[in-house]
Protein backbone atom coordinates (compact mmCIF):
# COMPACT_ATOMS: atom_id res chain seq x y z
CA UNK A 1 0.00 0.00 0.00
CA UNK A 2 1.19 3.63 -0.90
CA UNK A 3 1.53 6.36 1.47
CA UNK A 4 1.52 9.82 -0.01
CA UNK A 5 1.75 12.18 2.46
CA UNK A 6 1.97 12.69 6.26
CA UNK A 7 -2.08 13.25 6.98
CA UNK A 8 -4.09 10.02 7.81
CA UNK A 9 -5.68 9.37 4.75
CA UNK A 10 -2.94 10.32 2.68
CA UNK A 11 -2.91 6.30 2.25
CA UNK A 12 -4.29 3.48 0.50
CA UNK A 13 -5.28 1.34 3.33
CA UNK A 14 -6.70 4.04 4.94
CA UNK A 15 -9.15 4.92 2.05
CA UNK A 16 -9.92 1.54 1.42
CA UNK A 17 -10.65 0.50 5.06
CA UNK A 18 -12.54 4.11 5.30
CA UNK A 19 -14.57 3.00 2.73
CA UNK A 20 -15.18 -0.53 2.93
CA UNK A 21 -16.37 -0.14 6.95
CA UNK A 22 -19.06 3.04 5.88
CA UNK A 23 -20.38 0.47 3.10
CA UNK A 24 -20.48 -2.16 5.32
CA UNK A 25 -22.76 0.07 7.80
CA UNK A 26 -24.93 1.12 4.56
CA UNK A 27 -25.92 -2.29 3.73
CA UNK A 28 -27.37 -2.34 7.04
CA UNK A 29 -24.76 -4.22 8.60
CA UNK A 30 -24.79 -4.24 12.67
CA UNK A 31 -21.53 -2.07 14.01
CA UNK A 32 -19.92 -4.92 15.98
CA UNK A 33 -20.78 -7.31 12.63
CA UNK A 34 -19.09 -4.49 10.64
CA UNK A 35 -15.89 -4.36 12.74
CA UNK A 36 -15.58 -8.40 13.11
CA UNK A 37 -16.26 -8.76 9.02
CA UNK A 38 -13.18 -5.57 8.91
CA UNK A 39 -10.97 -7.32 10.78
CA UNK A 40 -11.21 -10.27 9.22
CA UNK A 41 -10.72 -8.79 5.82
CA UNK A 42 -7.66 -6.90 7.20
CA UNK A 43 -6.35 -9.66 8.80
CA UNK A 44 -2.85 -9.81 6.76
CA UNK A 45 -2.55 -5.71 7.40
CA UNK A 46 -3.37 -5.82 11.05
CA UNK A 47 -0.61 -8.23 11.40
CA UNK A 48 1.44 -5.93 9.40
CA UNK A 49 3.82 -3.85 11.66
CA UNK A 50 3.95 -1.24 9.34
CA UNK A 51 0.10 -1.35 8.25
CA UNK A 52 -1.53 -2.44 11.54
CA UNK A 53 -0.82 1.16 13.35
CA UNK A 54 -2.94 2.74 10.40
CA UNK A 55 -5.40 0.23 10.01
CA UNK A 56 -6.45 1.48 13.53
CA UNK A 57 -6.10 4.77 13.93
CA UNK A 58 -8.31 4.84 10.63
CA UNK A 59 -10.90 2.93 11.81
CA UNK A 60 -11.00 4.37 14.93
CA UNK A 61 -11.26 7.89 12.83
CA UNK A 62 -14.27 6.39 11.05
CA UNK A 63 -15.73 5.07 13.82
CA UNK A 64 -15.97 8.19 15.82
CA UNK A 65 -16.90 9.90 13.06
CA UNK A 66 -19.91 7.82 12.87
CA UNK A 67 -20.50 7.55 16.37
CA UNK A 68 -19.67 3.98 16.38
CA UNK A 69 -16.65 4.12 18.67
CA UNK A 70 -15.95 0.68 20.95
CA UNK A 71 -13.60 0.86 23.52
CA UNK A 72 -11.54 -1.93 21.75
CA UNK A 73 -10.97 0.15 18.53
CA UNK A 74 -10.35 3.24 20.66
CA UNK A 75 -7.67 1.81 23.04
CA UNK A 76 -5.74 -0.15 19.90
CA UNK A 77 -5.66 3.26 18.33
CA UNK A 78 -4.42 5.31 21.14
CA UNK A 79 -1.40 2.73 21.13
CA UNK A 80 -1.07 3.01 17.80
CA UNK A 81 -0.30 6.57 18.00
CA UNK A 82 2.44 6.55 19.93
CA UNK A 83 3.74 3.49 17.56
CA UNK A 84 2.96 4.90 14.66
CA UNK A 85 4.83 8.48 15.13
CA UNK A 86 7.63 6.59 16.85
CA UNK A 87 8.12 4.48 12.88
CA UNK A 88 7.85 7.98 11.33
CA UNK A 89 11.15 9.45 13.45
CA UNK A 90 12.60 6.56 12.48
CA UNK A 91 12.25 6.14 8.53
CA UNK A 92 11.12 9.99 7.71
CA UNK A 93 14.64 11.63 7.06
CA UNK A 94 12.22 14.75 6.37
CA UNK A 95 11.87 16.49 9.79
CA UNK A 96 8.74 18.74 8.63
CA UNK A 97 7.26 15.95 7.84
CA UNK A 98 7.63 14.16 11.55
CA UNK A 99 6.17 17.57 12.91
CA UNK A 100 3.22 17.10 10.27
CA UNK A 101 2.21 13.60 11.79
CA UNK A 102 2.56 14.33 14.84
CA UNK A 103 0.39 17.02 14.50
CA UNK A 104 -2.09 15.05 12.72
CA UNK A 105 -2.04 11.66 15.51
CA UNK A 106 -1.73 14.82 17.97
CA UNK A 107 -5.84 15.93 17.25
CA UNK A 108 -6.74 12.05 16.91
CA UNK A 109 -5.54 11.12 20.07
CA UNK A 110 -7.48 14.22 21.69
CA UNK A 111 -10.45 13.28 19.79
CA UNK A 112 -9.80 10.10 21.29
CA UNK A 113 -9.58 10.88 24.67
CA UNK A 114 -12.09 13.38 24.49
CA UNK A 115 -14.34 10.56 23.98
CA UNK A 116 -12.91 8.79 26.82
CA UNK A 117 -14.33 11.78 28.94
CA UNK A 118 -17.58 11.62 27.38
CA UNK A 119 -17.93 7.71 28.10
CA UNK A 120 -17.26 7.99 31.70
Amino acid sequence: MGTWGTKLYENDLALDLKEEYIEKLKKGIENKEALEQIKQEYKEEIEDNDEETVFWMVLADTMWNLGKMTDEVKNKALKSIEKDLKKWKQESENSKDIVKREKELEKLEQILRQYILVMY
